[in-house]
């Protein structure tokens, strides 16, 4: 163990090992007892944005599409029972100046937004736990109630 994991380690980590036939692998003390809640940072930063802007896209042209139009007040609607419509209005149907704005706000957004390497916040033991834990099938993960930390159960004990 480095020296300065030695003496920069947390040292309150909460976790608790209910096995009993097999034993989970050594270093996975250090990585949930950091607590199910954490979340690992992503090797690289979020470049695809093209997701989240197909959705801006089709939120924004329909809400210019629909702007200005009355609806009749129907007391008897109940959105549980409509399904949403995965409908876009097209471009010719969207006034130009806003077909412009979007497509500027994209354009520069897009150039914004490059896929950068990150730094990590778990180390590479508990990057190898993590994925020791994500590829395996014969242990589960909880939490313990009353905020005890998580626990490592056999999942045919369990069961």
């Amino acid at each position: 163990m480095p020296a300065w994991f030695y003496f920069d380690r947390p040292n309150n980590l909460a976790f608790h090992d209910l096995t009993t036939t097999s034993s989970p692998p050594r270093n996975l003390r250090s990585l949930l007892g950091l607590g199910l809640k954490f979340c690992p940072t992503p090797r690289f930063s979020s470049s695809c944005i093209a997701d989240t802007f197909v959705r801006f896209n089709h939120d924004f042209y329909c809400k210019i599409f629909y702007a200005g139009k009355e609806f009749s007040d129907d007391s008897s609607y109940n959105p549980k029972m409509y399904v949403n419509s995965n409908w876009t209005p097209d471009d010719w149907m969207i006034p130009t100046p806003a077909v412009r704005r979007y497509n500027n706000f994209r354009n520069h957004t897009t150039s914004i937004f490059k896929k950068q390497r990150v730094s990590s916040n778990l180390l590479r033991h508990q990057h190898i736990a993590l994925k020791h834990l994500q590829n395996q099938d014969e242990f589960l993960i909880v939490q313990c109630n009353k905020n005890l930390g998580a626990a490592i159960l056999e999942y045919n004990v369990y069961i």
